[in-house]
């Protein structure tokens, strides 16, 4: 189950403007893949956004920060994204502006990352989609 959040959260943090951080999810493709059949639909990508989102709240005050969101990613991407591109990716979440990110706001993204992703929209994304986006846009986030 962790991997499965953790790839979760990465798959919301691609939705703004590339697909950055894919590369780290397409490591962990069978985690997310609850049933196995080579691909992942969309309802198992919002059970994994799902299980992801309440384990962001570091200091378990009940909200989870854009700060929050910020470490978490800059540990799971290991330098494979630069700092600038984190800090913009967990601040356009925050879609209201009050520094945090609601449970609805990562859902709402992660369901966005996921459609963007589905380069074919046959409603699920398979190993090849993912593989396909991940060189380029890492290249350009590495800025």
């Amino acid at each position: 189950m962790k991997h499965l959040s953790q790839l979760s959260l990465i798959l919301a943090t691609v939705a703004v403007s590339t697909l950055a951080f894919a590369n780290v999810y397409v490591d962990k493709f069978s985690k997310i893949d609850a049933d196995h059949d080579g691909k992942i639909t969309a309802a198992e990508n919002k059970e994994a956004a799902s299980s992801k989102y309440p384990t962001m709240d570091a200091n378990k005050d009940g909200r989870t920060t854009v700060t929050e969101v910020e470490k978490v990613w800059t540990t799971q991407i290991d330098g494979k994204v630069s700092k600038a591109t984190v800090n913009t990716r967990a601040s356009t979440m925050d879609t209201n502006q009050d520094g945090n990110v609601s449970s609805g706001e990562f859902l709402k993204m992660a369901d966005d990352v996921f459609k963007k992703m589905d380069t074919d929209q046959n409603g699920s994304l398979s190993e090849v989609e993912l593989a396909s986006q991940t060189q380029d846009s890492m290249k350009s986030n590495r800025r």
